[in-house]
């Protein structure tokens, strides 16, 4: 997650491998935080077999 203009975002690949930012609210920021833990890379959602969904 990035802070911009004091907002936290988050910037997510959508359809048609387009990037979009997306600002958080707080509640929300706090959560992304908890399941990220310490890492800085890689999927933060997993489907339900454990992999990444495409």
């Amino acid at each position: 997650m990035i802070d911009q203009r004091g907002h936290r975002t988050v910037t997510v690949l959508g359809k048609g491998s387009k990037l979009a930012v997306i600002p958080l609210q707080p509640r929300v920021a706090r959560v992304v935080d908890l399941a990220a833990g310490e890492r800085t890379s890689g999927p933060l959602l997993l489907g339900r077999n454990g992999e990444l969904q495409w």
